[in-house]
C-alpha cells in the first residue's frame, strides 16, 4: 500500500500491485486501475530497461546523489489516479520527510515517481508513443533535487527546477538514440 494523493494530509493508503521490477526500479500500479487498464509487461519492461541504461547513472552524474530513503536500493514508480488528466507524472517532496504528525503523515518515506497510467499505457497499441521513457529522467531529476532541497530547507526557483529536469529528459533521450546506433553524444 502507498499514499497516492500527493498531499501531507492523506490519512489512508491505497492498495497497489507490483507489476515489474529490477535491481534499480520497482513499478507498481494502483489496484483499481490494474483491474480495468493493466500495464503490460512489454511497457513496464521498456521502462525498466530505459531507467537502468539511460537514467540511473545520468541523474547523479549531473544533479547529485540519488536518495535511498527506504534503503531498498530501488526507486519506486507507481501510477496514481490523483494526477490531473493534464499531468503525465509528478514527484511529491513530502515523500522525503518523516511520516509523523510533525512531518508529513502522507509521506511514503521513499523515492517515488507518480505516473499517469495513460502515459505508460501509450507505449502499447498500433501507434505507440514513448514519452514515458524520457519523462522518467525528468522526474528522477526532481526526486534527486527535491530531496536535496528538503535537506537544505531551500528549493530552486521553479524555472530552474523544471529547466534542469528538461535537460535530463533531453540528455537521456540523446543517450538512448546513440545507444541504438544514432550519432555519438558530443
Amino acid at each position: 500500500d502507498l499514499y497516492l494523493g500527493l498531499t501531507c494530509t492523506q490519512s489512508a493508503t491505497s492498495p497497489v500491485v507490483r507489476v515489474n521490477f529490477n535491481d534499480d526500479l520497482a513499478i507498481y500500479q494502483d489496484s483499481v486501475e490494474r483491474d480495468s487498464l493493466p500495464l503490460t509487461a512489454a511497457a513496464t519492461s521498456r521502462m525498466l530497461s530505459y531507467f537502468t541504461h539511460y537514467v540511473r547513472d545520468l541523474v547523479p552524474m549531473y544533479w547529485g546523489t540519488t536518495p535511498d530513503i527506504d534503503g531498498n536500493g530501488r526507486v519506486i514508480l507507481t501510477t496514481s489516479r490523483s494526477l490531473p488528466d493534464s499531468v503525465s507524472a509528478a514527484v511529491f517532496s513530502g515523500d522525503f520527510v518523516a511520516n509523523t504528525a510533525n512531518g508529513c503523515t502522507g509521506s511514503n518515506e521513499a523515492e517515488v515517481m507518480y505516473f499517469s497510467q495513460n502515459t505508460i499505457g501509450n507505449m502499447d497499441g498500433p501507434d505507440p508513443t514513448y514519452l514515458a521513457l524520457s519523462i522518467m529522467a525528468h522526474e528522477m531529476k526532481h526526486v534527486t533535487s527535491l530531496y536535496h532541497g528538503v535537506a537544505r530547507g531551500e528549493f530552486h526557483d521553479n524555472w530552474i527546477e523544471e529547466g534542469t529536469a528538461e535537460i535530463s529528459q533531453t540528455i537521456s533521450s540523446r543517450l538512448a538514440w546513440a545507444g541504438i546506433g544514432g550519432p555519438a553524444v558530443g
